[in-house]
């Protein structure tokens, strides 16, 4: 006897039961079926709203037979014949696609609220009718893709179980196993009411092989940008196949908002799509172990007046114009408090200015291979003469508070910054010439094989500076006048001629917390911690500061500074935030 539907689905519910082994199975993660089923939600609700109005128009409580009925089947508050009916006919019109489909988890999701529906329908005692949507509704409205035979071969057998069920046999199933971005089919439709789908996540930094093949096509030369992730081509693809009222719903890593690698994508679709829905599930581990922040979106071409937000449980928490999406430094922010906003707002009205007007900041070393510059203490001691030469203190990001950095350095670092270097260090070096030369820079001649990769300016680590690690969950910055060597994760501000005040009360207004709120929404995240690069560090603006706030500052930094007693420095630091508040102009809101 063959598995039945039911089985066949749980059988495929993991990404291992097809991904195991296979070589096209690169940045694919499972989606788990509550997300499918949410994600069929916000698809459905979108249509149905772009299609009020219109000759195919439903007046139907959707959120209530979705989420209450259909998710809560053992409600009492069932949906009635009239209402499963009209919803079967507009999913019967409609063609949906996943063109990343895996073993379905999507589509069958999809399916199985139609299969509610028909459970509901005036025609369960016509048996003979309910074949004929079935059958319709699995050779006409669902199409899917996948790059794995073993994921579309999956597929096949799960949907195959179902047209079973309703004693039906041999239906032409619309399942491709292809490469979608670069074969799509020729026997499928050229446009879809609806697009679904979870499209692998594959940074182009370590995967140039997979980056390739759609690099030397038409398609991928007008949409590549540098460091972009690959599953952005499916969401041009996607603006091609959505008919002008349809409605695409994707879920994916939520970078894509800020990142600087997406900043072609994001004015796409500013220009070409909307955003409708929009959910971002934060930390909430939506993969499993897989460390990515997802949200999933649905985008239409049809003008939207306002894009509604959700939690991660479906809860509506607010609703924003477009306007309100895209800010002045292109990227794309969903701020939910009217009062956050005005915050924001209020911060940069009175601001003089961006501190990357004012101030330069610049990435810390890349030695290219760590093991063979960085040493412990007792190693680095150990070094011939010539060699402790070029050693110079090295620090790590985890060694950078607030105010101040860990004085405990632990880690030395061969500063190797120019061609004419001791015979020793050539010595030392030699049992890894072959990787240190197969570097890029080496070989375009930058660099001789034993130097550091990008090892920056002297000046940048002696010099007086602030510094502030890559990612952290709170601002973190520290101004340091010794030298202080990091690597690329810590990030280096230092004064020009046009720095309007000096480092040491700048750490302070970085450090308040109208600065960690304005990096919080306006700066670039992953999950919860903030991204302190340079271009959310060069945005972040500056107050102005006469001769009384810079007397009240220095007496700040001063108090700080000369403070033993720890216990003591909350509610200094208390009191500073409320002053750094008032240079904003916020005691008002």
């Amino acid at each position: 006897m063959k598995d039945s539907y039911e089985q066949l689905k749980q059988i495929y519910s993991h990404e291992n039961a097809i991904s195991e082994g296979s070589q096209n199975a690169i940045g694919t993660v499972y989606t788990p079926y509550e997300i499918a089923v949410q994600m069929v939600y916000l698809l459905i609700s979108n249509q149905l709203e772009l299609e009020k109005g219109d000759e195919y128009g439903i007046e139907l409580d959707f959120d209530a037979i979705y989420l209450r009925a259909y998710r809560d089947q053992n409600s009492d508050n069932s949906v009635s014949a009239h209402e499963a009916e009209a919803l079967i006919q507009n999913l019967l019109r409609w063609r949906i696609i996943d063109f990343s489909c895996g073993s379905g988890a999507l589509i069958t999701a999809y399916l199985d609220f139609f299969n509610f529906l028909l459970t509901h329908s005036a025609h369960q005692t016509a048996p003979e009718h309910l074949k004929a949507y079935v059958h319709h509704f699995l050779t006409n409205c669902l199409y899917a893709i996948d790059i794995d035979d073993r994921a579309t071969n999956a597929l096949t057998d799960i949907l195959m179980a179902y047209e079973r069920s309703f004693g039906l046999k041999d239906i032409a199933l619309n399942i491709a196993t292809s490469n979608s971005l670069l074969a799509f089919p020729a026997t499928f439709p050229k446009e879809f009411d609806l697009i679904i789908g979870n499209p692998p996540y594959i940074g182009e930094k370590n995967n140039l092989t997979a980056f390739k093949p759609i690099k030397s096509t038409a398609f991928g030369r007008q949409f590549y940008e540098g460091k972009m992730d690959y599953f952005y081509f499916f969401i041009y693809l996607g603006h091609q196949l959505l008919k002008p009222n349809g409605s695409l719903c994707f879920i994916s890593s939520n970078y894509f908002l800020t990142a600087d690698g997406a900043t072609k994508l994001r004015a796409f679709l500013n220009g070409h799509f909307h955003f409708s829905r929009y959910v971002d599930y934060g930390e909430t581990p939506i993969f499993g172990n897989r460390k990515l922040h997802a949200c999933s979106y649905v985008l239409t071409k049809s003008s939207q007046l306002t894009c509604k937000v959700y939690d991660s449980t479906l809860r509506m928490i607010s609703e924003l114009e477009k306007s309100a999406l895209y800010h002045h430094d292109g990227c794309i922010r969903f701020v939910m408090s009217d009062l956050i906003m005005a915050r924001l707002n209020q911060m940069k009205s009175v601001s003089i200015g961006t501190l990357g007007n004012f101030y330069t900041v610049n990435q810390g070393v890349v030695t290219g291979l760590d093991r063979c510059f960085v040493m412990d203490a007792p190693t680095a001691a150990s070094l011939p003469p010539a060699l402790q030469a070029l050693s110079v203190p090295f620090y790590k990001n985890s060694d950078i508070q607030s105010y101040q950095v860990n004085p405990k350095q632990k880690r030395y670092l061969l500063y190797v910054d120019r061609a004419e270097v001791p015979d020793e260090l050539i010595r030392r070096l030699s049992p890894f010439r072959e990787r240190l030369s197969n570097r890029r820079e080496v070989q375009r001649n930058v660099r001789a094989w034993y130097m550091l990769t990008w090892p920056r300016t002297r000046e940048l680590f002696e010099h007086p500076k602030i510094v502030a690690p890559q990612r952290a969950r709170t601002n973190r910055f520290a101004y340091v006048v010794e030298p202080f060597y990091a690597s690329a994760d810590v990030y280096y501000i230092q004064a020009t001629s046009q720095s309007p005040y000096p480092l040491h009360l700048l750490v302070l207004i970085l450090n308040a917390s109208p600065v960690f709120q304005w990096l919080s929404h306006m700066g670039k995240r992953k999950g919860e911690l903030l991204e302190l690069y340079a271009t959310p560090l060069k945005n972040i603006p500056l107050p102005p500061l006469d001769e009384g706030s810079i007397k009240i500052l220095e007496n700040y930094a001063k108090t700080i500074d000369e403070t033993v007693d720890e216990t003591r420095l909350p509610s200094i630091y208390a009191s500073l935030d409320d002053y750094v508040s008032s240079l904003y102009g916020l005691h008002d809101l």
